[in-house]
């Protein structure tokens, strides 16, 4: 099952329709269009998802060791969970929810940053 919660019963949405959904978003935007830092982030973004790291023997932590957690970030100094959280989706519509919002906002930001 692809999704790296699959241990703690989030796995994937039947069907992977939320990859089917974000995959007609990038499409029907244009990828040509997309601002490139966007583009990476959105593909570094289903890359995690999909546990491509592993592919090639690239560690990759557990969900719980990347959540963003008052005990984790304060109290055991563990502030890697404040950029790494962003990359873990739960579910596959977590991951095109995020992901879709990324688009319009990265896009948008990107045009005001040209102007």
């Amino acid at each position: 099952s692809s999704g790296i919660n699959a241990e703690y019963g989030g796995g994937t949405s039947r069907q992977n329709l939320g990859l089917a959904l974000l995959a007609f978003q990038i499409f029907q935007f244009g990828i040509d269009r997309i601002p490139l830092v966007t583009l990476v982030t959105l593909l570094t973004n289903i890359g995690v998802y999909l546990q491509v790291p592993k592919l090639f023997d690239i560690h990759m932590p557990q969900t719980h060791d990347v959540c963003i957690s008052y005990q984790g970030v304060v109290m055991y100094r563990e502030y890697s969970r404040l950029i790494l959280s962003g990359f873990y989706h739960l579910t596959d519509m977590h991951l095109y929810y995020n992901m879709a919002s990324l688009l319009y906002k990265g896009t948008q930001i990107s045009l005001k940053a040209v102007n």
